[in-house]
């Protein structure tokens, strides 16, 4: 063994058995597949203490990643190693790291399909529990602590869709379809277009793409009228039903200001037909007045059409840096108090002392 490299580690060992807290780091140069080389000394030297070398040499057993919000550590999928010796070994010692040093809680660990679906039973064998799984991955979680119960958040608990009450004043017509599959498939019922709202999608924007796909007809967001709660869906979860009101938007259609002037055309895969009815003929279908949940979301569509109902408005706002998400809120509320405020300033401005002793305040009330 070339002579120098001999000095340098009989140096290092004997240093690490001494007394002292302190460690050499230093980097060894010249490695080559055909032998030890030296090459130029750099002579720079820095000290750690005895407990950094140690924790700086083990760190390769522990899978990498990052902290988050609550306590917890979500593992890099791409520090985890591709056998499942390795993978075993390297997560038994990020475990004990993990409890004992970090005193970690939760533990995210993701799997992808394609190239580490065979490190799933591994990590099952290591206390790991399924959390919820994509087309492409599969997520798995571990709650370290032995004397306090797991406070990491469960799957998705809820789906989500949209109902479009698309209503054109102008016409008092409703857009409505007849399902080609689905739970109203062959029994010539007229509904509102409805769907699934997908992952990352606004239920604004849900609306405005599910009546797009069933009828082609292009409509704009308005308002969102109810919302249903409902449980024991599929596999069961439950289901958050949106009611949103839209309107057609004309600006899409050149030289077409009438509603019955639009093609339509159902979508092939899901709906029979698609029509405009009259409004009253809408809130008045048999099949949903003899449901006292259905005849309630008619009644407020009823009410919206009619101008005495606005529903929620919706707004995207920023939440956190340049993140911007969905608001629903009442503008009405907000428009009467507003209005309050005005008449209130109104009163005050116009309230003075007149030379015959009359307010002019009270002079514009009377005249009211």
């Amino acid at each position: 063994m070339n002579s120098f490299l001999v000095c340098r580690l009989t140096r290092l060992s004997c240093f690490l058995q001494s007394s002292t807290n302190t460690a050499l780091c230093f980097h060894a140069r010249g490695l080559s597949m055909g032998g030890i080389q030296k090459k130029k000394e750099t002579n720079q030297y820095s000290t750690i203490t005895k407990a950094e070398y140690r924790r700086s040499m083990a760190e390769s057993t522990w899978f990498q990643g990052r902290e988050d919000a609550y306590g917890g550590f979500i593992i890099d999928s791409l520090s985890i190693p591709s056998t499942i010796d390795e993978f075993e070994s390297q997560l038994s010692s990020s475990l004990e790291y993990w409890k004992h040093e970090r005193e970690y809680r939760g533990i995210w660990l993701k799997l992808h399909r394609q190239h580490q679906h065979h490190l799933i039973s591994p990590a099952c064998t290591k206390g790991f529990e399924f959390h919820h799984a994509e087309k492409d991955y599969i997520m798995m979680t571990r709650w370290l602590p032995e004397d306090v119960p797991s406070t990491l958040p469960p799957n998705a608990s809820h789906q989500i869709g949209v109902g479009a009450f698309v209503y054109d004043a102008a016409s008092r017509q409703v857009l409505v379809v007849q399902e080609k599959n689905g739970p109203l498939k062959g029994m010539g019922v007229w509904k509102m277009p409805t769907g699934l709202v997908n992952e990352g999608e606004d239920i604004t924007e849900a609306a405005v793409r599910e009546v797009e796909e069933e009828t082609q007809v292009k409509v704009t967001f308005q308002s969102v009228l109810s919302l249903r709660q409902s449980h024991g869906f599929a596999f069961g979860k439950s289901d958050l039903f949106f009611v949103v009101a839209c309107a057609v938007d004309f600006s899409a259609y050149q030289g077409i200001h009438n509603v019955d002037e639009i093609v339509m055309m159902p979508q092939e895969s899901e709906i029979e037909r698609c029509s405009w009815i009259p409004l009253d003929e809408f809130v008045g279908i048999e099949f949903m007045r003899s449901r006292p949940l259905y005849k309630q979301i008619m009644d407020t569509c009823y009410a919206y059409a009619q101008g005495r109902y606005r529903g929620l408005s919706g707004a995207k706002l920023a939440s956190r840096s340049e993140k911007e998400d969905l608001l629903l809120f009442s503008e009405q509320h907000i428009q009467e108090e507003e209005k309050e405020e005005e008449e209130q300033v109104f009163l005050k401005s116009n309230t003075s002392a007149s030379p015959d002793g009359q307010d002019k305040g009270d002079r514009w009330i009377g005249m009211s």
